[in-house]
């Protein structure tokens, strides 16, 4: 080591505890004040030719003051900006609150079902659509769907459970969604 380094090193030594004494009383954060220190003797010691042996000190002590100013001011705007993220997630969660708390949960999902449902029945053919309607919609059993039709109940069956598992493919992710929400709403 040089003879600057030397004397780089003794003043390090000999004023570490100091220095991290004051940054500490500056940022408040004893790990960041040793991050400052040290950054500070190293930045020093990079510019070792070009700093006079009789102000190393006082510029040692600039060089943290500035880098502890700097921190705190860094870490304003970071608690700043940090504080508008929260209010703005603060919002956003009423409002996602408010919002489904004024819907009906039997609202939530009815227009994306129906026009499920509908796409579904179209895809169906003219007998099993009116199938899948008569007993879904108008309650008929399987037995006087058949003697409406006029067609056997073994096909009204066939073809009933056919439309209903096309449908109830179609509805899956809907259903799992809307389910504990339809049935928590019926005993509230």
């Amino acid at each position: 080591m040089t003879k600057t380094g030397n004397k780089l090193s003794e003043v390090f030594s000999e004023n570490r505890e100091r220095l991290e004494a004051y940054a500490y009383y500056l940022v408040r954060d004893e790990e960041v004040a040793r991050d400052i220190v040290s950054s500070a003797f190293l930045s020093l010691y990079q510019k070792k030719e070009s700093i006079e042996a009789e102000t190393t000190l006082s510029y040692i002590f600039t060089s943290v003051r500035n880098a502890c100013l700097n921190y705190r001011r860094d870490k304003s705007n970071r608690d700043n900006i940090h504080e508008r993220i929260k209010n703005q997630e603060g919002k956003l969660a009423e409002l996602y609150s408010y919002t489904i708390e004024s819907t009906d949960p039997k609202d939530l999902f009815y227009k994306d079902i129906l026009s499920i449902l509908d796409g579904e029945l179209s895809k169906l053919s003219e007998e099993e659509r009116r199938i899948f309607i008569m007993s879904n919609s108008d309650g008929k059993t399987y037995k006087e769907i058949a003697e409406v039709l006029g067609i056997p109940y073994k096909r009204v069956r066939r073809l009933a459970i056919k439309a209903n598992e096309q449908v109830q493919k179609a509805l899956t992710d809907y259903l799992i969604l809307a389910l504990p929400l339809l049935i928590s709403s019926r005993f509230l």
